[in-house]
């Protein structure tokens, strides 16, 4: 029994000192708290704003979803040729059948136009698509379609277009299993040259036309500055501020504050002086 009254006396004190904590801490985590939620739903509304803003242009344009059979690093440099093989394909088509390259923002043809054609020769690219990776020494099988996919939020040279569900004409190369690769079919925003960052001006016309203003200057990065403050974290300036000592917090003051008082406001002052 005398060997257990120390813990008992140990156990209070701790206790004792855990009930002497440096004024003001419970705001102090109360503000963190506050802050994180904060942050929290912040990023809830971005997200909230961005998929709002994608059904707003999932109807004006095409995306184009290329899926590779795995991440080795030949399957995905398959992957590559195949999307670049299949936007010539495609666009040559395009422009064979409604005008040329430069005329290709014009009023020959849109999305609509593009759509069928996609539709009705889907198994025909597929078979192209086969034919052209059996010409690179392989056996990869390839399905095409028309779905509806989300995309998340994806940069193409000088455009970023927000995280959404998204119309994209879809390849699948084998299992399907490897990284994507992704781009606006229409307008055209799959550049075929990898090396190009900056985005057609008949390209930016186009969309231009498409998208309202608001939506067309957030897609190419034309956004008004904004200023976001949040309370909880001014609220956390103010009382880091409060808990400083008086003159500054210079380390002498400090010293003289801690040989000054036998408890607890030394204690209170050094958190906000590290």
């Amino acid at each position: 029994m005398a060997g257990s009254i120390p813990d008992e006396r140990n156990h209070s004190y701790i206790i004792g000192r855990n009930r002497n904590l440096p004024r003001g801490l419970k705001e102090l985590l109360l503000a963190f708290f506050c802050l994180l939620t904060s942050l929290f739903l912040w990023s809830v509304q971005i997200n909230r704003q961005q998929r709002q803003m994608a059904e707003r242009i999932a109807p004006y344009v095409l995306r184009f979803h290329v899926l590779a059979d795995s991440n080795s690093p030949h399957d995905q440099e398959i992957k590559l040729q195949v999307k670049s093989f299949l936007l010539e394909q495609i666009y040559a088509e395009m422009d064979a059948r409604y005008g040329s390259m430069e005329e290709r923002c014009g009023s020959g043809w849109g999305k609509a136009q593009l759509k069928e054609y996609l539709t009705e020769s889907a198994d025909a690219l597929s078979r192209m698509a086969e034919d052209f990776i059996r010409g690179l020494g392989e056996e990869v099988s390839v399905s095409a379609s028309i779905q509806w996919t989300d995309f998340p939020e994806k940069h193409y040279g000088d455009l970023d277009f927000p995280a959404g569900t998204y119309e994209a004409f879809q390849v699948v190369l084998g299992e399907g299993r490897g990284r994507n690769w992704w781009c606006v079919l229409y307008p055209n925003i799959c550049l075929t040259k990898d090396a190009v960052q900056v985005t057609p001006d008949s390209s930016r016309e186009k969309l231009e036309a498409l998208l309202s203003p608001e939506d067309y200057q957030a897609v190419t990065g034309q956004r008004p500055e904004i200023h976001i403050e949040f309370a909880a974290l001014n609220g956390l300036k103010s009382l880091l501020e409060r808990l400083r000592l008086p003159g500054g917090g210079e380390p002498g003051e400090t010293h003289s504050a801690k040989a000054a008082s036998a408890e607890g406001d030394s204690a209170e002052a050094h958190p906000a002086g590290e």
